[in-house]
């Protein structure tokens, strides 16, 4: 797991991964804490009795495999942090039962990393017990971890925004109405964000060989890769020159779905391969 650390015989916690964003001091704080931490016998005493309280109330209130779910989202969102989706999921998700999936991987996964938060965001027993506090450091921690440095407000923008005119599909005529919208909205996408020859080329190319019978495979996943690269290096501005959140979620989404399609082809490669080696 990506951030995971080793405890040693001594105690000592040792984490080798970086926060990815200082949201109100939170993730500084937790990754100091990080470097050389000990795990006192109170941080003991606060993982028992959160492990007691998740048991009895948590675990009924949202159901144990809710929050084990949004342990594991989270978890598999740090691991691939260019999944953009991945990460806002587990964001909204994790926004309502922060505390609880902190808790979770810290009580019942045992991460070091998890235990290492708690301590750093100030989760008390007290404060995990009260049903009406969110905790809102642990919100900010998780939402750090998961935060893409450039990315503006990631949590308050839905991947399926309403003002998506189509589909994300490996299609032309839907990125270039994609951009289209995306110049109308308010803040509007800059003009010069909305000339994208980087990707459009590599995107017509991937759509012709898709209709194409028998397109060559190798030929087809080349061009697939130089989509998802152009796509993953696009920075869409607003006239201001800050990042258009909206249009930079989107693209990520893209290339979500280009990244699907390279799956798609490396497996159809490989069993071609399979395939001739039996023939011969």
């Amino acid at each position: 797991m990506v951030g995971e650390k080793e405890v040693t015989a001594t105690g000592v916690v040792h984490d080798s991964a970086a926060v990815a964003a200082d949201v109100a001091g939170v993730a500084a704080e937790a990754l100091r804490l990080a470097d050389h931490t000990h795990i006192t016998a109170a941080v003991l005493t606060t993982i028992e009795k959160m492990t007691k309280s998740l048991n009895e109330f948590w675990f009924r209130k949202w159901g144990e495999s809710r929050i084990r779910s949004g342990w594991q989202l989270y978890k598999d969102a740090t691991r691939n942090p260019e999944n953009r989706r991945l990460a806002r999921e587990a964001i909204r998700e994790n926004t309502t039962l922060g505390k609880c999936v902190l808790a979770y991987g810290a009580c019942i996964d045992k991460d070091a990393q998890a235990r290492t938060a708690v301590q750093a965001c100030g989760l008390t027993p007290e404060v995990f017990e009260d049903g009406m506090d969110v905790c809102q450091a642990v919100v900010q921690y998780l939402r750090a971890r998961l935060h893409d440095g450039e990315v503006e407000t990631i949590a308050s923008h839905d991947a399926d925004a309403q003002w998506l005119p189509c589909k994300l599909e490996i299609k032309f005529a839907n990125w270039t109405m994609i951009k289209a919208t995306a110049m109308g909205l308010d803040p509007a996408l800059d003009a010069g964000s909305g000339k994208t020859p980087q990707i459009d080329g590599p995107l017509q190319e991937c759509e012709r060989l898709s209709a194409a019978d028998g397109a060559d495979l190798d030929t087809w996943k080349s061009k697939i890769d130089e989509l998802h690269t152009a796509l993953m290096a696009y920075r869409p501005r607003k006239p201001d020159g800050k990042l258009h959140a909206e249009m930079n979620i989107t693209t990520r989404d893209f290339a979500d779905v280009v990244g699907a399609e390279r799956l798609r082809l490396m497996n159809a490669i490989r069993d071609a391969a399979g395939a001739d080696e039996v023939v011969v």
